[in-house]
């Protein structure tokens, strides 16, 4: 599966821990580098998405993989476009938006969000 994540350590760190755990196969890292306005508005989705979020996203984009796995706001805005193009997407920590925008939310216990594809834990994925 993809990671895809801001860079920074702990989404970084959490993405790839969830890779790892469903063992798919080895991980590829993205970071994104999103523009304007992507980088101010993400998770909302945007026209022209696929190029928003640097050339790496819109190559991966261009190329439909099966599964992506995210971490932040950023990178629950570029699985918005993923899942848009037929990947399956997980996204991790609440994207503060609604749950259907993604098939599978892993979220702490304390956020609120709840639906049938919200998966609660106590504490971060590592």
């Amino acid at each position: 599966p993809w990671t895809i994540t801001d860079g920074r350590a702990g989404n970084v760190r959490q993405a790839v821990a969830l890779a790892t755990a469903v063992r798919l196969g080895a991980h590829r890292p993205l970071v994104l580098t999103p523009r304007a306005p992507w980088r101010w508005l993400a998770p909302r989705w945007l026209p022209g998405a696929a190029n928003g979020y640097g050339e790496a996203f819109a190559t991966l984009a261009a190329e439909v993989p099966e599964l992506a796995i995210g971490c932040g706001r950023q990178a629950a805005g570029a699985l918005r476009e993923l899942r848009r193009r037929g990947t399956k997407v997980v996204q991790i920590l609440d994207p503060r938006l609604s749950p259907r925008h993604w098939d599978l939310l892993v979220v702490p216990e304390h956020d609120r969000l709840r639906g049938s594809n919200v998966l609660t834990l106590l504490g971060s994925l590592n």
